[in-house]
C-alpha cells in the first residue's frame, strides 16, 4: 500500500501547486481585474490545460499562448516547489488529519507569501475560511481545542499588544491587521509551542532582512511572508527544534 499511497500523495501535491497558482492569479492578476482568472498580460481567458498541473508549463514553456509573454518566475517555481513542500508533509505525517490540515495551511501560506511580498496585502477571503477550518481540525489533531485556543490567544494577543505599543510610541502603523489574522490562524492550527516558535523565527528573519536593507526608514517589511516561512519550518521541524533547545538546558 505504500506505493499507491505515495502516488496519491504526489497527485495531491501537484494539485496543491496548481491551486496556489490559480489563487495567486486571482489576487495578483496584473490586468488589475480582481477575481478574474486570466492571462496576466493580455487578459485573455485561460486555456483548459492551464488547470492541469505542470501541463501548461510544458506546452507553453511558461509563456502566455496568446501574447507569448513569459509568466512571472514564481509560477513555475510554485508548480515545482509547492508539491515538494506538500510531499515533505506527507513523509512527516503520512495520510492523516494533520497532513490535510497542514497542506491547506501550506497553500494559504504560499499565496499569502506572494500577496504580501508584491502587494502588501493578506486577503481576508483566504484568512476567514482558514479560521473555520483550523477550528474544525483542532478537534481531530494532537493539540485539541484547548491547545488551539491557547495558540490563538498567544499569537493574536501578542501581535495586538505589539501593534498597540508600536503605534503608541511611533504614531505609525506597525503590524497590519492581516499579520494579526494570519498569526491567529497559525495559533489555532499549531498550538502554543509551535506558534511561539513561529513568532520567534519570523522575528529573527525580519530583523536579518531589515538589517541588510539599504533604505531602512523607507522599506516596508513584508512580515506576512516571513511568518509563512517560519510557519512551515515550525510544522516540519518545530517540535524537534524546541526539544533540542530545551535539551541544551536539561529541561527535556
Amino acid at each position: 500500500m505504500l506505493l499507491p499511497n505515495f502516488i496519491i500523495a504526489v497527485i495531491f501535491a501537484l494539485i496543491a501547486g496548481k491551486i496556489c497558482n490559480i489563487l495567486i492569479l486571482l489576487f495578483l492578476n496584473e490586468d488589475k481585474e480582481y477575481g478574474k482568472i486570466s492571462y496576466p498580460f493580455c487578459g485573455a481567458s485561460m486555456k483548459w490545460y492551464f488547470f492541469i498541473p505542470i501541463l501548461h508549463q510544458l506546452v507553453t514553456k511558461n509563456s502566455c499562448p496568446i501574447c507569448f509573454k513569459k509568466f512571472p518566475y514564481y509560477f513555475i517555481i510554485n508548480e515545482l516547489l509547492t508539491p515538494i513542500l506538500v510531499l515533505a508533509l506527507y513523509v512527516k505525517f503520512g495520510f492523516s488529519f494533520i497532513f490535510v490540515h497542514y497542506t491547506l495551511l501550506t497553500i494559504l501560506g504560499v499565496v499569502v507569501f506572494y500577496a504580501d511580498l508584491y502587494k502588501r496585502i493578506i486577503p481576508d477571503i483566504l484568512i476567514y475560511p482558514m479560521i473555520i477550518i483550523a477550528l474544525l481540525f483542532s478537534f481531530a489533531n494532537l493539540i485539541g481545542f484547548q491547545g488551539a485556543l491557547k495558540g490563538f490567544i498567544l499569537g493574536a494577543g501578542f501581535f495586538v499588544i505589539i501593534a498597540l505599543i508600536f503605534k503608541l510610541f511611533t504614531r505609525r502603523q506597525g503590524l497590519g491587521g492581516g499579520d494579526i489574522k494570519l498569526i491567529a490562524v497559525i495559533g489555532l492550527s499549531l498550538g502554543l509551542r509551535l506558534t511561539f516558535l513561529t513568532i520567534l523565527l519570523s522575528s529573527i528573519l525580519g530583523v536579518i532582512i531589515y538589517s541588510f536593507s539599504r533604505a531602512r526608514k523607507e522599506v516596508l517589511i513584508p512580515y506576512g511572508s516571513f511568518i509563512v516561512i517560519a510557519m512551515y519550518v515550525s510544522m516540519i521541524f518545530g517540535n524537534e527544534l524546541i526539544n533540542w533547545y530545551l535539551g541544551l538546558w536539561g529541561v527535556v
